[in-house]
C-alpha cells in the first residue's frame, strides 16, 4: 500500500498549506489496526496532524511509533471527562432535552463524545470514527456535541466512490445509512445536503442529480414512484434558486441516469456536458445494498457514510472499511475542514 486513492483525486496538500498550519484530524478507536494503519498511511502522505482519544488502556495498544511520533496527540477521555459533560450539557441545553444526571456522566466518558467536544472546542477540525462504534452511536455523538447546521434539515449520509486508478469521474449515492425511509421532502432534502457535500469537496461543475426509482419518467405509476416524482418536483424548485433545477432528474433508473445513451432513449436530456453523478434513492434498504455491491463488486473505493448536516466535520466510516477508506474519509473531513475555516 502506497498512496491513498483520494490524493489522486483532490490536490489537498496545496490547498491545506495555504492555512499555513497542519490540519488535525482526531480518532478514538486506537485499538483497531486499520486505525493505526490509516494514520501511518496519513502521516506519510500528508502533513495531518492527528489526536487519537480513548482510555488509557486502548491509546496503549497504538505501536510505539504513533505514540511516539510527534505529530500524533494522545488524550485520555477520563482526563475530558468534565469538559465533555459541558459539551453535552450545553448542547442539550440547546436543543431543549432533558438529560439524566448518570446518562450525562456515562456519555462523558465515551471516546466519541470526547471527540466530538474536542471537535467544538477547537482543539482538533474534522473527525472519523466508526470502524468499531455503529453509525447509529457515531450520528447520536455528532448531535450530542457538534449539532446540526439546522434543525429544520436534519441529518442524512452520502457516499462517495472513486476508482483512483482509472479515469472514471467520482459519484455520491444518498442516503445509504440514516434515514430508513424518507418521504418526498426529506429526499429533497436530502438531495441538498449532497449538493452541499459535493461543492464543498469539488473544485468542478456541479452534476445532475438523479431521483432513483424502478420506472423512468411516466413509464409507469404507483406510490413508489409517486413518492420520487413529488421528491423530484420538491428538490427542482429548491435547486431553481441556484439555478441548477435543470440538472434534476427524477423518477429515473439508474441505466437511465448513469449511462447517458440510454437516458435519451427514454427522453431525458443527459449529456456528457451535464452528466449525473449524484444518486438518491427512494429508501435505505436500496441504498445500503447498492453501496455495497458497488463497493465489493463493482471494485469502487466507498468513503463514508459522510455524515452531512452537522456542524462540523464529523463523519463515520462503515465497520467493513479499508485502510485506504479510512483514510480517504480523513483526506475528505480535512478538505471540509479546511475551506470552513478558509471562510472564517
Amino acid at each position: 500500500m502506497t498512496s491513498i486513492p483520494l490524493l489522486d483525486i483532490f490536490a489537498i496538500e496545496k490547498e491545506l498549506k495555504a492555512l499555513n498550519r497542519p490540519i488535525r484530524i482526531g480518532f478514538c478507536e486506537p485499538g483497531e489496526q486499520r486505525v493505526q494503519r490509516a494514520i501511518e498511511l496519513l502521516q506519510q502522505h500528508t502533513s495531518f496532524e492527528f489526536t487519537v482519544t480513548n482510555t488509557a488502556a486502548e491509546l496503549a495498544k497504538l505501536p510505539r511509533d504513533i505514540q511516539n511520533s510527534p505529530r500524533v496527540h494522545l488524550i485520555d477521555c477520563l482526563d475530558r471527562k468534565g469538559a465533555t459533560l459541558g459539551t453535552i450539557l450545553s448542547r442539550a441545553k440547546l436543543r431543549s432535552k432533558k438529560l439524566d444526571p448518570a446518562k450525562a456522566d456515562q456519555l462523558a466518558l465515551s471516546p466519541v463524545c470526547t471527540l466530538g467536544s474536542l471537535l467544538v472546542d477547537q482543539e482538533i477540525d474534522g473527525a472519523v470514527s466508526g470502524c468499531f462504534y455503529t453509525t447509529a452511536d457515531v450520528i447520536r455523538a455528532g448531535l450530542r456535541t457538534v449539532g446540526l447546521v439546522s434543525e429544520k434539515k436534519g441529518i442524512s449520509s452520502s457516499f462517495l466512490f472513486a476508482k483512483s486508478s482509472q479515469s472514471a469521474e467520482p459519484f455520491m449515492f444518498a442516503d445509504c445509512g440514516v434515514i430508513p425511509s424518507p418521504d418526498a421532502g426529506q429526499l429533497a432534502s436530502i438531495a441538498l445536503q449532497t449538493h452541499i457535500k459535493w461543492t464543498g469537496l469539488f473544485d468542478k461543475p456541479f452534476p445532475g442529480i438523479a431521483f432513483l426509482s424502478y420506472a423512468t419518467g411516466d413509464s409507469a405509476s404507483g406510490e413508489l414512484v409517486e413518492k420520487v416524482r413529488s421528491a423530484t418536483s420538491i428538490a427542482k424548485k429548491t435547486f431553481a434558486k441556484l439555478g441548477l433545477q435543470n440538472r434534476i432528474y427524477g423518477p429515473v433508473q439508474f441505466d437511465s441516469a448513469f449511462v447517458p445513451a440510454i437516458g435519451r432513449k427514454k427522453g431525458l436530456d443527459v449529456g456528457p456536458e451535464n452528466p449525473t453523478r449524484i444518486y438518491i434513492f427512494p429508501d435505505l434498504n436500496a441504498a445500503n445494498i447498492a453501496y455495497k455491491i458497488a463497493n465489493h463488486l463493482g471494485g469502487y473505493d466507498a468513503y463514508g457514510p459522510l455524515l452531512q448536516g452537522l456542524a462540523k466535520p464529523f463523519t463515520d466510516c462503515s465497520r467493513g472499511a479499508s485502510v485506504e477508506e479510512i483514510a480517504g474519509s480523513a483526506v475528505i473531513v480535512a478538505i471540509e475542514a479546511s475551506r470552513q475555516l478558509a471562510a472564517k
